[in-house]
Formats: structure tokens, C-alpha cells, sequence
């Protein structure tokens, strides 16, 4: 019989917005902190990471990495984390915009990995993938998963605007585009883990 592991404790915890900006860059130094103490679980166990990173709960996520460079480990793991809740709470409308967009995006939609048809659960399924990857150390794969995944939605959104009368349309334009401005940060991201220059 397999004992059960005993609970990971992080060392590293969130500091108050107050205390965080009373020395010049330590806001920045504990969200490079968080996201070190939340990787060296997640190498062994990507699961348990999440769940520690969980527990902090936006809110908390939020006062430690909201601000962090966006191209940056922090700043992918609080992105992330955002695009999950995203596909958590939104999946229907993610769902019915990503099969709006995947047959014209074949390359971006191979690398996504979302299932055939896929339902409001798959998304859901595939933010919490995402997080697991870059929990695991994988941050460039995440990240360039992350990227395709909402190249697609951007484009869905596109083609869902077509049908919309005006100011609909122009709106989901505009989520459209910021969409994609996300997707292109993801996909530098991507590069800079994959190059070796993430920190």
C-alpha cells in the first residue's frame, strides 16, 4: 500500500501590496520567488504545484505576479492562470469560438491540442493542461500552446463578428484583438524559454 505524500509546503509567501512596495523591486523579487518555490514542487509533482498555487487563489496570484514583466516566468504563470479561469467560467463561449476558427488555422490548431468538436469541458480540461505543462518546467511548451489556442479563439471571434449587427460586432473585434496581442505574447514567451533567456 502506497503511503500518501506528505503536503509540500512553500517557502516563499505572498507579501501584503503595502509591504511589497516599501523596498524598490521587491515587489519584483517575490513574484520571481513565488513562481521559483511553485516550479521546484511542480518538477516533482506538477499537480501538487497547482494545487499550492490554488490555495493563494487569484486574489493572491494577482498581488504577487499581476504586475510582474509580462515576459517572464511570473508573468506566464499569472497569464496562464488567467486563461484557465477564463476556460473554466467562459468554456461554452470559448468552446463555440474555437470551432469557429480551427479549420482555418490547421498549423495553430495541431499545436492547441483541443479535441475534435470539442465542448465546454475540453477547454477547461486544456487551461488546466496548459498550467500543468509549465508547472512540469515545460514553460516554452505551455506557452506556445497557450499561443495557438488563442489564435484560434481571436480568429473565431472574427468569424462569429460577421453575423453581428454593429456595435456587436465591433466589440468582439475588439476582443478579437486583444486575444490576439495575448497570443503574441505567449509566443514570445515561448521563444524567450525556448532560447534560454526566460527569467
Amino acid at each position: 500500500m502506497t503511503r500518501p505524500r506528505r503536503p509540500v509546503a512553500l517557502t516563499t509567501q505572498v507579501a501584503s501590496p503595502e509591504y511589497a512596495d516599501e523596498v524598490p523591486g521587491r515587489r519584483a523579487e517575490l513574484a520571481e520567488e513565488l513562481a521559483a518555490a511553485l516550479l521546484s514542487v511542480g518538477l516533482g509533482d506538477p499537480p501538487t504545484a497547482l494545487h499550492r498555487a490554488d490555495e493563494l487563489g487569484l486574489v493572491g496570484l494577482a498581488e504577487a505576479w499581476s504586475g510582474a514583466d509580462p515576459i517572464s516566468t511570473a508573468g506566464l504563470l499569472w497569464s496562464l492562470h488567467l486563461l484557465r479561469s477564463w476556460c473554466a467560467f467562459r468554456g461554452r463561449e470559448a468552446a463555440g469560438l474555437y470551432r469557429a476558427g480551427r479549420a482555418l488555422l490547421p498549423v495553430q490548431d495541431a499545436v492547441a491540442g483541443v479535441p475534435d468538436a470539442p465542448a465546454a469541458a475540453d477547454l477547461a480540461a486544456v487551461g488546466e493542461a496548459l498550467l500543468l505543462t509549465a508547472y512540469a518546467g515545460r514553460l516554452g511548451a505551455a506557452a506556445e500552446r497557450a499561443a495557438a489556442l488563442l489564435r484560434v479563439i481571436a480568429l473565431g471571434r472574427c468569424e462569429a463578428a460577421e453575423a453581428l449587427p454593429a456595435p456587436a460586432r465591433s466589440l468582439q473585434n475588439r476582443q478579437a484583438a486583444r486575444a490576439d496581442a495575448t497570443a503574441d505574447r505567449f509566443a514570445a514567451i515561448a521563444w524567450a524559454a525556448l532560447s534560454g533567456h526566460l527569467h
